[in-house]
């Protein structure tokens, strides 16, 4: 059966891309990267003029597109790149008319009307310019950055994402545990931001795209290219769009255009320089550590002129550009490492440690007693060998007297180092009138280290390639084809230093990593400072894309469909689920006795994991999208738009093989042989049953009211592959029998047992899953539904003069079936008694599963007044009113900036329980952005010289604050979810009833109470609000104009202007010692960055 679907699928991409190239369908991602427009040519007495020349011409290159209007007088012209074009009109018996001045962006849809005037005895062409365009045959919620924005607004880091919180509709609040901007690690954190949730999405849900082919990084929801402000053409966010080029997730589709080269040579070069010295304090540290940031880079392009080859009459550009950092930031690692004497088993002056070998148990299994050590002196016959060598291996001996940095004996003075170097290449060429192509390469390459303990080096380096290759084909005037590839490869590369520990200390029990070295487990040892080696590999990741679209104009239709292919691989490599943890309870009896440092150096772990077997991942996956559109200008004011798109992600191959549980069944399912037990494969490739439910019909009506007045309304369902793939590939692997993932605690309490060089009993992968020993697995559902999310907007646009324009925009939606991970085989209800009494399955403990059964509701009012340039005034004011509730906000553990924690997981029983505020309800949310040209000019050279060519920049951001929730960590319900969960407590009070917030105590917390043990806490996820965030963002810029097209810029860019403080959320665990205290700020106290441009 699987073949089948598969030689299906085959089939109807061949044919799909056999119909496109015969130019009966339309666009797919390049309806993403490009723009439409379309009007009514019309003679004085409003009657449409047939067979009207229109010619749109670029007014950088040498490029056009040349249609003939219906007999309605209608022309369209669509897939034009995003730039600024003129439009000429010609017709027999009337003038010609030129209108200048067109701005398109990316995803728009746009109308131009125009009349012309009868001939007269001498001809003449009217020029004049074009008025501001209106989105007025699409339904699409959405805004751009311009060219201009991103050159002018002040850029913390100079990273594109940050301008993503000056448009509407955006809670710029990260809620999910590998939502950075580039993947778990901080990938790429020279320009790392924010992955915000656009109009009630979750964060992961957004599809990046960079010149019309991914910019995603799927394992980690990373963005792996930041290419430089001056190199972009302009940003567009759309959300709800009743078009079905739109797929893939179920958030924003945010589309980056970089530039191409132009009729001239053009190019800029820049510096820009952060330091301490420039830097406020934030609000909790003593200082500003010393910091010093270098940013440089150019860009430079033109016309492409090879000697004897190519020469500027062949219509070949260039265009590349390259940037750098080098970031140095002063750190003090400082920890607590034992002393000579400790290391030789002298405890003496220490809290009292007791001989685990002379332990007693009670009939219950408790522990009766024990006998001190003499002296509080450990034998040196009972050292363990191997914990000995680890120490001596890698702990330096104290550097520090006791007492100057409590609980800190130990410094390493040094620098934390994060340096990067990325480039890119652009190469555009008009073949003739009928073909547009381009091709670009993107590299980035990005190391990163920080300090440590000296004997333990590790570090990242980050490697991203891009690359988009894309054709135009005009057929005719009213058929065009594109064709589009797409690669891009991720691969983060761990590397650690540092002796063979796992060898030297001949830890038996862990086996050698399957990757490019071996790493010791990571082993904590109470107040001690921990040891690790790092923790893998995690690439390279390729993610390949195949576009075929077209379109085809009949009469007032524009017909279409289109078709993308999708595949990525991921190999991973992490040690993932391997530790050691030592704590006092080993050498304790009593209060406030025992030490966690005697517990190690006699060998006795109080837990230990390790994954065995296939400890790698090797993925792969595919994705088929279609859709079919039509687009019916019913009348020269109403456009109605249907389409339908279908979806469907393949179930995700392990090459290595991939099991599940089936908690409906309790058996236990493997894709190929079993290599344990030789019995044949019990489910289908892949684990997954398939979903080829992934239809997503659109509807929209765009309805011109006046020449000034657009109202518009869409309705659409979104799939969410892409953050099911993505969940998927993180949690794939680390099941019987392919690998084993076993964990144990509370080891040792007793007579000794388990030991630190293998404190597992039994083989390395047990001859039958239900042996009996402690695992953990990874699981997903067998036949999970593809979540998907019901969207419904209505809009109204308003030119209320040239330059100024007004939107008022209502965003709702309804998800079903979203995926995140539960705690699953747990007992169904609370209770005193073993929790086995209520679990469903004896084996095994507690399953991490991929559960498709969240929901999600979003109702969103936003308001967007846009002024483009005139009057040497830009501006745009955003205002989002919104409520955004959820069972789950993110994919993974629902954790955000509000909570310090990250095991917010429900079992299926009380997913309901979880129904609240989502980690993104930032309920009301204001951004008001501008760029002042300062107009000053006399007849004095050098009053000019000083006074002339300044403009100032800015944003200013409020909110009302972060949503946070109060929490239990561990498994008070005794329902067996092994600590990997959080829990509600008991609302009994008013939280909100406290004289005076404090950062001491930010909310009343006698309002919460722990439950009984064995019962369920009622207060569910009853959200609190932060502090209200104020931030002004400022830049001033001058300017020194020499000769034409040339000009040195100085730039000052202060962050956090006022150095206001904004409150992160408190502390919101019951049962964590600094319960309700606030402790860290949402911004940096002010930072100033200088910069330097030249432009040529």
């Amino acid at each position: 059966m699987q073949r089948h679907h598969t030689r299906i699928l085959a089939r109807a991409s061949c044919v799909l891309a056999a119909l496109i190239l015969l130019g009966f369908g339309r666009r797919v991602d390049a309806q993403l990267a490009t723009a439409t427009l379309s009007g009514v040519v019309s003679d004085p007495s409003g009657a449409g003029i047939p067979a009207a020349e229109v010619t749109l011409r670029s007014t950088l290159e040498q490029a056009s597109r040349q249609t003939l209007t219906d007999s309605t007088g209608t022309y369209v012209i669509p897939a034009i790149l995003p730039g600024t074009y003129e439009l000429v009109i010609k017709a027999g018996g009337f003038e010609s008319q030129t209108l200048t001045n067109i701005v398109l962006v990316a995803g728009q849809g746009s109308t131009l009307n125009a009349t012309l005037t009868l001939r007269k005895t001498v001809t003449e062409m009217e020029v004049k310019e074009a008025p501001p365009l209106l989105q007025t045959t699409t339904a699409t919620v959405g805004a751009e950055v311009t060219e201009k924005q991103f050159v002018e607004l002040p850029l913390l880091g100079r990273s594109f994402q940050s301008l993503l919180a000056i448009l509407p509709g955006v809670a710029y609040v990260s809620t999910d545990a590998y939502n950075f901007s580039i993947g778990g690690g901080g990938y790429n954190s020279v320009g790392a931001s924010v992955n915000p949730s656009v109009y009630g999405q979750r964060n992961r849900d957004n599809n990046y795209t960079i010149d019309g082919v991914p910019n995603n990084q799927v394992s980690y929801n990373g963005i792996p290219m930041y290419p430089p402000p001056e190199s972009i053409a302009e940003m567009k966010v759309e959300s709800g769009t009743d078009s079905g080029a739109h797929g893939w997730s179920a958030g924003a589709t945010i589309t980056l255009v970089t530039k191409s080269g132009t009729n001239q040579y053009h190019g800029d070069a820049w510096e820009f320089l952060q330091n301490n010295a420039l830097n406020a304090r934030s609000f909790f540290l003593p200082s500003v550590g010393a910091f010093k940031w270098n940013q440089f880079g150019g860009t430079f392009g033109g016309p492409l002129v090879i000697p004897r080859l190519l020469s500027k009459h062949k219509v070949w550009y260039v265009y590349g550009w390259y940037e750098g950092a080098r970031i140095h930031s002063a750190d003090n690692f400082t920890g607590l490492v034992p002393t000579p004497a400790e290391l030789s088993g002298d405890f003496s002056g220490e809290g009292n440690i007791y001989n685990p070998y002379t332990s007693t148990v009670n009939p219950d299994g408790s522990l009766a007693g024990r006998q001190p050590f003499p002296g509080n002196q450990i034998p040196k016959e009972l050292l363990n060998p191997a914990a000995l060598t680890i120490a001596k291996l890698l702990y330096p001996a104290p550097n520090l007297p006791p007492g100057i940095i409590p609980g800190v004996n130990y410094i390493n003075a040094g620098a934390d180092i994060n340096t990067y170097d990325q480039w890119s290449v652009r190469v555009d060429h008009q073949f003739g009138q009928k073909d547009s192509f381009y091709v670009r390469f993107t590299d980035s390459r990005n190391p990163q280290s920080s300090i440590g303990l000296p004997t333990l080096s590790s570090g990242l380096t980050d490697n991203f390639m891009n690359l988009a290759v894309s054709d135009t084909h005009t057929i005719s005037p009213t058929s065009l084809v594109t064709i589009r590839f797409g690669l891009q490869r991720t691969n983060p590369e761990y590397f650690s230093g540092g002796p063979d520990v796992l060898k030297e200390a001949n830890l038996t029990g862990f086996a050698p990593y399957e990757g490019k070295f071996d790493l010791m487990p990571p082993i904590s040892i109470g107040a001690y400072t921990g040891l690790s080696q790092g923790r893998g590999s995690d690439g390279p990741e390729f993610l390949l894309s195949w576009t075929a679209d077209a379109q085809k104009t009949v009469g007032r239709q524009t017909l279409s469909f289109g078709g993308r292919i999708l595949r990525n691989t991921f190999f991973t490599d992490c040690q993932t689920g391997t530790f050691e943890e030592f704590s006092a309870d080993q050498t304790a009896f009593g209060s406030g006795t025992g030490n966690a440092l005697a517990s190690f150096l006699l060998g006795l772990p109080d837990a230990a994991g390790r994954l065995a077997g296939h400890t790698a991942g090797d993925y792969s996956d595919i994705t088929y999208s279609y859709y079919i559109h039509d687009s019916f200008r019913a009348t020269p004011k109403l456009t109605l738009n249907v389409g339908l798109r279908w979806d469907y992600a393949a179930p995700l191959i392990n090459s290595l093989g991939s099991s599940t549980f089936q908690w409906e069944t309790g058996q236990m399912l493997w894709d190929i042989k079993n290599p344990v037990t030789g019995a044949p494969a019990n489910v289908r490739r892949g684990g997954v049953a398939p979903d080829y439910r992934g239809y997503q019909p659109r509807f929209g009506v765009a309805y011109s009211l006046t020449s000034k007045t657009v109202v518009r309304a869409a309705y659409g369902i979104f799939s969410d592959a892409f953050g099911a793939t993505a969940q998927d590939e993180e949690s794939n692997h680390g099941n019987w029998p392919f690998s084993f993932s076993q964990t144990l605690g509370s080891l040792n309490l007793g007579l000794p047992t388990a030991f630190i060089d293998n404190p597992f009993s039994g083989p390395p992968v047990p001859t039958s899953v239900a042996s009996g020993l402690a695992q953990g697995m990874n699981f997903f559902t067998a036949s999970s539904r593809t979540g998907y999310v019901h969207e419904w907007n209505f809009s109204l646009q308003r030119q209320l003069t040239p330059s100024l324009m007004l939107e008022a925009s209502y965003v709702g939606s309804h998800g079903l079936k979203l995926p995140s991970q539960i705690i699953d085989n747990t007992a169904s209800t609370p209770g005193t008694d073993p929790y086995q009494n209520r679990q469903r399955w004896n084996f095994p403990p507690y399953v991490e599963n991929n559960y498709h059964e969240n929901s999600s509701r979003y109702n969103g009012l936003s308001l967007r007044l846009d002024k483009r340039a005139s009057k040497n005034l830009t501006f745009l004011v955003a205002f989002t009113w919104q409520k955004a509730l959820d069972t789950m906000d993110a994919i993974g553990s629902g954790v955000n900036a509000a909570r310090p924690h990250d095991n917010v997981n429900p079992t299926r029983f009380n997913l309901g329980e979880f129904w609240g505020s989502a980690g993104f309800d930032v309920e009301k949310i204001f951004n008001a952005s501008y760029i002042y040209e300062i107009p000053f000019k006399t007849k004095s050279r050098w009053a000019n010289a000083a006074l002339a060519n300044w403009s100032l920049a800015g944003n200013l951001a409020a909110d009302r604050g972060l949503p946070y929730f109060v929490f239990i960590h561990g498994d008070n319900e005794n329902i067996g979810s092994v600590g990997r969960r959080d829990e509600f407590p008991d609302l009994v009070g008013d939280p909100n009833a406290i004289s005076e917030r404090t950062t001491q105590q930010w909310f009343n917390t006698a309002a919460y109470r722990m439950p009984r043990y064995g019962t369920a806490g009622h207060a569910g996820r009853h959200a609190l609000f932060s502090d209200p965030l104020l931030n002004w963002d400022s830049a001033f810029t001058k300017r020194w104009p020499f000769g034409e097209n040339r000009s040195v810029e100085f730039r000052g860019e202060f962050f956090n202007f006022l150095n206001a403080t904004t409150f992160d959320p408190p502390r919101s665990l019951i049962n964590d010692s600094d319960f309700g205290v606030v402790n860290s700020t949402r911004q940096n106290g002010r930072q100033i960055q200088f910069g330097l441009k030249i432009h040529f």
